[in-house]
């Protein structure tokens, strides 16, 4: 109670004045200049451990993300042991622009924050899942079996699930036999200990109104009104499944479960007396459910599914009505890439990659799957045979239609209106990855959306497609878009339906990386073309392809001259938090909105600081061609 009562007090320390972080191990010592090979090399490096982002809330206002100060791993000299890379402490920060009188802070543990751990204890417990709510900053947080919601404004925290020592798990059952905890007590030899249960996956509901989470392989769901469930009071939807539910694939209202295998149990969930039980050759035999429908306890068999050799990509429609899934012939593919490893004591070697600059891809058919019904439509059907006589069936072709191009899934539109269309895009790249092509199944119907080629060889550095959070449009990435930028990767949203076509991007950058908000504007990182050593960040408004405007419309650009990556914004985009490093400067994270950027860190060693390095010279000459060649000396 004691921990509890004095939470919102160490929450606005670790916002306000924190502890400074530990020294690292070479700060005491005398470095007469520069250090040598040896200690920059080091680890620790003398540049520090940097920062990594894990996770900012909806709202923007609070940040997740792990570090540690610099300790001594590795120990120099021939007896020297290959370390074990820790796991950096998760830490909480709020990304409010600091006062005049406040420190850039390192943040607080959370687990220590949580009362998982205490202040002097210098081992801090790892959780085992987290969540982030759909809106605003509540945080879902699992640690031993029990799951907490913890509101960073005000500190608090309560328990909405108590663990409590669960059956044995489905994978761990014997032929369907699970042995309960007063079997095992009479077991010769000492009892066991209870095996306590750990949370293996939480979040919220699309609503916020009740947390879901999976423990030994179930799915639950729990209401947040207030009162403390266990696994016996919330509800599992996974009951009567045989997988795991983390190896399932559900809807947004956890109504319908899909698995390429079969869903039903090993034996019946009832049966009586005198039944026998169910021979294994009439099993097999039997037909398989891929997918339940859970409410009324319908299953559906879909329709070749289980003939198929390798099926890839698989994925079920957010409202759980479609399946679509390719299968791939992969038995001409060359071997991986075998990759020796010199690290390690003894040499290892790890697979690569199995495709080449000159592999071809593999044969391939896609397919759509009504999950009411169990029919199934092919999006890209072989050309049917010319000549008299009816055509040649799908099976007796050598070559499917897809031999020819590479094949990728992009994923489910967005369904967050009440009656929103099915749409499933995918990608098409020839074989040579010179031409690609867009397409959008919509309820039915197959259509191209976007199609470039390019002799030079294609691809740019975020030559990828997302959907807009509407599901009405695409964000695709291009270096063909036409006009004086042609060439360079720019940014344009696609409408599914009209083909209209709407550049983003800030003028004279190219596109490095971009990632969609959920209010519908999109957060960028461009590399400006006149100083290439300089990444900008911009967050583009809300647009639509049927706007007027000839460009987005951008927020102000306050990030600082330097490298700007790794950026997360909130979901409107009003504020974004990111990595900021620049020459003599290792990464720190900084936060920014329309007014400015400030930093939130500061974890560079003052060690690092204080060594006179020798600072280059940067410069650019003009080349031959007229390009600008860019240089340290």
């Amino acid at each position: 109670m004691r921990c509890q009562r004095l939470l919102p007090i160490a929450l606005l320390a670790a916002c306000t004045s924190p502890s400074t972080p530990s020294p690292a191990p070479w700060a005491d010592r005398d470095l007469p200049g520069r250090p040598t090979l040896e200690e920059v090399f080091l680890e620790p490096s003398i540049q520090g451990t940097p920062p990594e982002i894990v996770g900012l809330s909806p709202d923007g206002a609070w940040l997740l993300y792990r570090w540690d100060a610099p300790t001594p791993r590795v120990q120099p000299g021939p007896e020297a042991e290959d370390p074990v890379d820790p796991v950096p402490t998760l830490r909480i920060l709020s990304t409010a622009r600091p006062g005049s009188s406040q420190r850039r802070s390192p943040g607080w543990p959370l687990a220590k924050l949580l009362g998982f751990a205490s202040a002097e204890d210098g081992d801090v417990p790892r959780l085992e899942a987290w969540s982030w709510s759909r809106r605003g900053a509540q945080l879902a947080v699992a640690h031993a079996g029990d799951v907490f919601l913890f509101d960073p404004v005000t500190g608090s925290q309560r328990r909405v699930v108590r663990g409590i020592v669960p059956a044995p798990a489905k994978e761990e059952a014997d032929d369907g036999q699970q042995e309960t905890v007063a079997t095992e007590e009479a077991a010769e030899g000492p009892p066991r200990e209870p095996r306590a249960p750990r949370v293996e996956s939480v979040a919220f509901a699309p609503d916020d109104l009740s947390i879901r989470f999976a423990i030994d392989g179930e799915l639950y769901q729990a209401p947040l009104d207030g009162l403390e469930r266990t696994t016996d009071s919330a509800t599992c939807v996974s009951r009567d499944l045989a997988p795991s539910a983390l190896r399932l694939q559900w809807s947004s209202d956890l109504s319908v479960a899909f698995a390429n295998r079969d869903l039903t149990p090993e034996e019946p969930a009832e049966a009586e007396d005198d039944d026998e039980p169910e021979d294994p050759e009439e099993r097999a035999e039997r037909t398989p459910v891929q997918v339940l429908h859970v409410a009324t306890g319908t299953g559906v068999t879909l329709e070749g599914l289980a003939e198929e050799k390798t099926v890839e990509q698989a994925r079920l429609s957010r409202d759980g009505r479609f399946v679509f899934a390719a299968s791939f012939d992969r038995e001409g593919e060359p071997e991986r890439t075998l990759i020796p490893d010199y690290l390690t004591k003894r040499v290892t070697h790890k697979r690569s990659r199995a495709v080449l600059a000159d592999g071809v891809p593999p044969s391939w058919r896609a397919w759509m799957w009504d999950a009411r019904t169990g029919e199934r439509q092919e999006l890209f059907p072989a050309p049917e045979a010319e000549g008299e006589g009816e055509s040649e069936t799908a099976e007796e072709q050598e070559e499917p239609a897809g031999s020819a191009w590479w094949l990728r899934s992009l994923g489910w539109a967005p369904q967050h209106r009440v009656g929103a269309p099915a749409r499933f895009a995918l990608q098409r790249t020839s074989a040579d990855f010179r031409h690609r092509e867009v397409w959008v199944w919509d309820e039915g119907t197959l259509r191209q959306v976007f199609e470039e080629r390019d002799e030079k060889w294609l691809g740019g550095p975020a030559n990828y497609v997302r959907w807009h959070p509407d599901g009405d449009a695409l964000w695709i990435g291009s270096e063909n878009g036409g006009g004086p930028m042609d060439g360079t990767n720019q940014l344009f949203l696609v409408d599914v339906v009209t083909g209209a076509r709407l550049a983003h991007g800030p003028a004279q950058h190219e596109l490095m990386r971009y990632r969609a908000l959920e209010d519908g504007g999109v957060l960028l990182e461009a590399q400006a073309l006149e100083t290439p050593a300089r990444r900008t960040l911009f967050v583009t408004d809300r647009g639509t392809p049927a706007s007027s405007r000839p460009r987005g419309t951008f927020g102000a650009d306050h990030a600082p001259e330097g490298f700007n990556d790794s950026a997360v914004s909130s979901r409107d985009g009003a504020r974004t938090v990111f990595r900021h490093q620049r020459l003599f400067q290792p990464a720190e994270l900084w936060a920014s909105d329309r007014e400015g950027a400030w930093p939130l860190t500061d974890t560079t060693p003052k060690a690092f600081e204080e060594v006179p390095w020798i600072r280059p010279e940067r410069l650019s000459i003009q080349s031959t061609d007229g390009r600008t060649v860019w240089a340290h000396v």
